[in-house]
């Protein structure tokens, strides 16, 4: 069973006033990275040579979106980062328009799409969502991006404006992977991720909108060329001796003598919550229709 941080409060859905108070206290902890854009500008200016190296199988909801997004549709992606969705994106849609508020992934976003051959599909937009007005779209796509927004809410409502036919949230259901989980036995008090997942489901359903949310397994992976060197980059500052936590991590620590891009690995898998919506779907509370969280599960992406 995966382990949540106890800073993490209890999450209610039943009253959306408290879920946005409860949010904005979230992305305003000044433990995070993310309370301000320059901050986290800084973190992905300084993380972008190895972001896609950290994720070993396809996106997660990669599954969904395929039996969803068709040729003649247009497509806003929120938060592209690097390609990941994008990519997929390009090759599904008919336009995709990729809003990235980071000039650092914009650039490599570029360049990604650039010699993917997908470019021409792709109206990159150096800007933050939802501060600028953008034209509907038929799907709106949000890969693991929605984290730092102040106001869930008005966040919530530009999507359901925006895309006429339906939207894919890709998020964290809130469990900390094992290196955490051995930082805050050691006592660091680094902010933890939030169930967000609990928090778009319960402002949505505010809005008389009840998503489907599958729970699909996300794959990541550092690599190093010596077990000293990995438990640093993984552990960082969190802990006085990383190398004294090694037994700790010894389930998910791997030597593989042949890898050309590193010979010891640390690979964990995560849940990953898979949060979509189609519109003229039957609406109703989750077990009741096609949107609810009993439907049938799609295909697991590995």
């Amino acid at each position: 069973m995966s382990q949540t941080d106890s800073t993490v409060a209890p999450v209610s859905t039943s009253n959306p006033m408290a879920l946005n108070e409860r949010w904005e206290e979230i992305v305003t902890d000044e433990r995070n990275r993310w309370t301000d854009s320059d901050g986290d500008e800084e973190f992905w200016a300084e993380h972008v040579d190895t972001y896609e190296e950290r994720f070993v199988n396809k996106p997660a909801g990669s599954s969904r979106i395929r039996s969803l997004v068709g040729p003649s549709d247009t497509v806003l992606e929120i938060g592209p980062g690097t390609g990941r969705y994008t990519r997929l994106l390009a090759q599904r849609a008919d336009v995709v328009t990729a809003l990235e508020a980071s000039s650092s992934m914009a650039n490599r976003l570029d360049r990604n799409l650039t010699a993917a051959n997908c470019r021409k599909h792709v109206e990159i937009i150096e800007r933050e969502w939802p501060s600028t007005d953008i034209a509907t779209h038929d799907w709106v796509v949000a890969g693991w991006s929605l984290y730092r927004q102040p106001d869930l809410h008005e966040c919530l409502d530009r999507i359901l404006e925006t895309a006429t036919q339906g939207f894919v949230i890709i998020d964290s259901p809130g469990c900390l992977p094992p290196h955490r989980r051995v930082a805050v036995r050691a006592g660091d008090t680094l902010a933890s991720p939030p169930p967000r997942q609990a928090f778009y489901c319960g402002l949505l359903a505010d809005r008389g909108c009840y998503p489907s949310v599958e729970t699909v397994p996300k794959t990541r992976e550092r690599r190093a060329d010596s077990k000293a060197t990995l438990l640093e980059t993984v552990l960082g500052d969190a802990v006085e001796d990383p190398l004294a936590h090694a037994d700790a991590l010894d389930t998910w620590l791997h030597e593989e003598p042949d890898a050309t891009d590193g010979t010891w690995c640390y690979r964990y898998t995560l849940p990953a919550a898979v949060i979509s919506y189609v519109d003229g779907a039957p609406n109703q509370p989750p077990g009741e229709g096609e949107n609810g969280t009993q439907a049938a599960p799609a295909e697991v992406d590995r």
